[in-house]
């Protein structure tokens, strides 16, 4: 999962998607208020933002990723680490 920054969107992971998708499934949302979002009700913190990110994940049949991010999404995906740590995989 491609987490990005607080001035970006999905798109911004364009070029990683390309290079990763040969090999693995690659989920890049855009976060909450972002891109072709809807913004978040009530709470936006990192911990909601990461159930906003697990909920679709799990939804779509994925119990486990890999996650990066840039910026802010690099918070939200440490956040993510230590909210579920379970959901983590390793990446290879």
């Amino acid at each position: 999962m491609l987490i990005h920054g607080p001035s970006g969107t999905r798109h911004t992971w364009l070029p990683m998607i390309d290079a990763s998708a040969a090999t693995r499934t690659v989920i890049a949302p855009d976060l909450p208020g972002h891109g072709d979002s809807s913004h978040m009700a009530g709470d936006s913190s990192p911990g909601a933002h990461d159930a906003a990110l697990r909920d679709p994940m799990l939804a779509i049949g994925h119990p486990s990723v890999t996650v990066a991010g840039r910026s802010l999404g690099g918070g939200i995906a440490l956040q993510f680490a230590y909210q579920f740590p379970r959901t983590l995989a390793a990446f290879s």
